[in-house]
């Protein structure tokens, strides 16, 4: 799943976020989940490098999360330097029935803390799309350098 923002006076499409989905029967099936998690970081790691491209931000922040039965994980990533981090923001339960929406009001901390975290990796993206800013294309280190990680990647 992808999280696309676009400028509708440039027809700008630019990537922002990504994600995997898995039902619940999955839950138990860890290295697949391992694997879903690396494709993110992955496909994180890429929208870093076409946002610096496009717009010349080098420290955009992009959105990445996992989703796992009832149970959400949302990361960040930015690039620094020539590294790129990604960290694990929250978990937040997902509640199944109107007997569990006090979880929500639980994990309010949690996603106040994510609206911040977004808010302040996502404004300057959003400036520059405004402002119409452009970037110059850069040489990134390539992302794929095993056959296995080439697997992950395109499954």
């Amino acid at each position: 799943m992808l999280v696309s923002v676009v400028n509708p006076n440039t027809e700008t499409v630019l990537e922002i976020g990504c994600g995997e989905v898995k039902g619940c029967q999955q839950e138990k099936h860890t290295a697949a989940n391992a694997r879903d998690l690396v494709r993110v970081g992955l496909l994180l790691k890429d929208m870093a490098d076409h946002t610096e491209d496009m717009l010349g931000i080098s420290n955009a922040v992009h959105l990445g999360f996992q989703v796992i039965g009832q149970t959400s994980t949302f990361y960040l990533m930015r690039k620094c330097g020539t590294m790129y981090i990604m960290t694990q923001v929250c978990k937040i339960a997902i509640p199944d029935c109107l007997d569990d929406m006090g979880r929500v009001f639980t994990d309010y901390k949690s996603w106040r803390r994510l609206e911040e975290a977004i808010k302040a990796g996502y404004e300057p993206i959003l400036n520059a799309l405004a402002k119409g800013q452009t970037g110059v294309r850069k040489n990134h280190f390539p992302t794929i350098t095993t056959p296995e990680l080439k697997k992950i990647k395109d499954k």
